[in-house]
């Protein structure tokens, strides 16, 4: 169905590109294969993306490839943190050895890649935030191609949120919702952990980006040379581009 829709789009609209905003696209493997293997066997002609973050326990070699083939040319993974402290207090069920290998597999495969990382959970120290930043080298050094630092939103409905209104950390009003509104934006943010002061939690985004970049240029210094091609022909690739 979803093929066919995208077919409809196709002969309708002309379209060319589609984003898939969800995050269960690829968890359950005999899907993402089937849907793969769909676009293969057809011949069809497009390209899309998973630009919100998704599972990456199914994103093997042989799915990545099958992706590639398919058309898709981008995805983001989103561990939210590096630090399996941190990941087992937000109870996250993720294994960041996996996921390094998933990203290597994608990698190999051809796919773009961008990894999302958040900062100033409650409970996360300075010490859990230095482990996320050898995280970011570490899939920097791997070859994904664009990382975002956003500072912890509490949202609501979630348990986090729920705790942090009890406890009188949070207040719902018009300027919560101001900040939830430009999430992106660490000047606007406030720390919700005891151990980050709000001030700091800026600086702290701010330099997991720049750790990225200069440990992504390190390691491939010809990632310099496109960058300065794709600014010079207006076409940024990534965030540091755009």
């Amino acid at each position: 169905e979803v093929f066919q829709e995208i077919l409809l789009y196709q002969e309708k609209y002309n379209a060319t590109s589609f984003d898939f905003y969800d995050l269960t696209a690829i968890v359950k493997r005999s899907w993402i294969k089937e849907f793969c293997n769909l676009i293969i066997e057809n011949g069809a002609k497009f390209t899309w993306q998973l630009p919100t973050g998704t599972r990456s326990e199914a994103l093997d070699s042989e799915i990545t490839y099958l992706l590639n083939a398919a058309g898709c040319k981008y995805l983001v993974y989103a561990p939210e943190s590096g630090s399996s402290r941190v990941l087992k207090m937000i109870k996250k069920r993720l294994s960041l050895a996996k996921l390094k290998s998933s990203l290597r597999d994608s990698h190999k495969n051809h796919l773009g890649t961008k990894v999302n990382i958040i900062f100033g959970f409650p409970g996360e120290t300075i010490g859990n935030i230095i482990t996320s930043y050898k995280f970011i080298i570490e899939v920097a050094m791997i070859g994904v191609w664009d990382m975002s630092c956003f500072p912890f939103s509490p949202y609501p409905g979630s348990e986090i949120f729920e705790e942090l209104r009890k406890s009188g950390s949070l207040e719902v009003n018009e300027e919560y919702f101001n900040r939830l509104a430009q999430y992106t934006d660490p000047s606007k943010a406030i720390s919700y952990s005891e151990h980050i002061p709000t001030f700091l939690l800026p600086i702290i985004c701010t330099f997991g980006i720049v750790l990225f970049y200069f440990a992504s240029f390190l390691a491939r210094p010809i990632r310099i040379f496109q960058t300065v091609r794709n600014l010079f022909e207006k076409n940024p690739k990534n965030k540091l581009e755009a």
